[in-house]
């Protein structure tokens, strides 16, 4: 794995193939980019990556990086950025949002850069998002955040999932089952705030009872009051809003306090989090969303992620752990997507094109013609069992329910 803080890696023509490969860079320890500051949109495609590569959120930031990566091979492979190869830019923003927003104003002025692939931190992207949007520079958040395409802003787009769209998703698999209360587990981030008032609301729209709210800072690590709280309230489920690999650290407590139902999730249950909250912990968790993580390449049936993992594999020696590395590679594909339409890498036609954009990413049909800023609109249900992340409605209709209650002894 990549542990530099800082890299830039300019990407050439190696095969003239799909998904042709390139080892993966080696680590220089250094603190400023390769780049001298000057424009460099005549010659080159400069892409700006600002994420986490330190602390407890590197493995996110390092999967990022093979997503981006992955994208430019392809597309300099494939003709380019209108003729000119595409590279990239990366600063590790520590999780702070003052570095977040210090890497937006090197990027724009010192680094000159085309487009913007900002943090899949929501709350660090949002921090960095407004000095993009007054420089007039096509930023492609990777956070899941709502919050992104709510404010009007012209030259910010959002090609990941929004949870928004997949929480009330989640809240009718409730109704679908039958459930009359459920208790909820929110960290204080925008994403995490957002999505349990989203499905609070919701779950008192259709009479399902909230017996307790529990709520915890992003860098907790002892849930344990929380815990015995919601199990003390004996909900029927449990309804989780809770960013990154903290899911899988609160799993594991709330079954070490002795709960064994079904738990709903704004997220998916990423290998990451599976390895933190152990393989049999980690069962029995419902979320929506249009991509998931395998454990192993046999267990991918969809063409277009298969190929990706196929080149993830050779490309890093091992499969991806969180669904990052989709993120990143849909952002660049989209930007990709619009300078073909622009027939421009200019900024502004970039930003008037993307409008136009659709095309197939990794978790389905990315289409921005709805003009709402978002191109992801539709989503599937999975229900997490033994690192298999399960087709939902194909587990409720065919027994699976009933398997879960005779092993589990709930009756819901």
């Amino acid at each position: 794995m990549k542990k530099a803080f800082i890299r830039i890696c300019s990407l050439v023509l190696v095969l003239a193939m799909v998904f042709s490969l390139c080892a993966c860079s080696n680590a220089d320890g250094g603190n400023e980019t390769a780049g001298d500051g000057k424009d460099a949109s005549a010659s080159t495609f400069k892409i700006g990556i600002s994420t986490i590569l330190s602390g407890a959120g590197a493995l996110y930031g390092e999967e990022a990086i093979d997503g981006v990566e992955l994208a430019l091979e392809y597309i300099n492979a494939n003709g380019g950025f209108n003729g000119v190869q595409g590279e990239y830019v990366v600063y590790d923003e520590q999780g702070k949002a003052e570095e977040a927003v210090k890497i937006a104003q090197k990027f724009i002025q010192t680094d000159k850069v085309n487009a913007v692939i900002a943090s899949n931190s929501s709350s660090l992207a949002l921090a960095a998002c407004p000095y993009y949007e007054e420089a007039g520079v096509v930023t492609l958040p990777m956070g899941n955040s709502p919050a992104f395409t709510q404010q009007g802003w012209k030259y910010v787009y959002h090609a990941v999932m929004n949870n928004d769209f997949t929480t009330p998703i989640v809240e009718d698999l409730l109704v679908q089952m039958g459930f009359k209360t459920v208790a909820v587990a929110k960290s204080q981030d925008d994403n995490g705030l957002n999505s349990a008032k989203l499905f609070i609301d919701a779950c008192k729209e259709d009479n399902i009872e909230v017996l307790t709210e529990e709520a915890f800072a992003t860098t907790d690590t002892d849930f344990s009051g929380q815990c015995a709280r919601i199990v003390s309230a004996n909900p029927e489920c449990v309804f989780m809003s809770v960013s990154g690999d903290a899911n899988g650290t609160f799993i594991k407590q709330l079954r070490s306090f002795g709960y064994t139902g079904l738990v709903f999730s704004k997220e998916s249950m990423t290998n990451s989090m599976i390895d933190i909250a152990g393989e049999d912990t980690a069962k029995y968790v419902i979320f929506a969303n249009p991509y998931v993580v395998y454990e192993t390449i046999e267990d991918c049936d969809i063409d277009i992620v298969h190929a990706f993992l196929e080149s993830y594999i050779a490309k890093c020696g091992n499969i991806n752990a969180t669904d990052v590395c989709y993120r990143a590679y849909d952002c660049v594909m989209t930007i990709w997507e619009a300078t073909k339409i622009a027939g421009s890498n200019d900024a502004e036609a970039i930003a008037q094109a993307m409008d136009k954009v659709k095309f197939e990413g990794l978790g389905g049909t990315i289409d921005f013609a709805v003009g709402d800023h978002e191109g992801y609109h539709s989503f599937n249900s999975f229900i997490e069992i033994n690192r298999k992340n399960l087709d939902f409605q194909s587990w409720y209709e065919n027994g699976g329910y009933d398997e879960y209650k005779t092993a589990t002894g709930n009756a819901k």
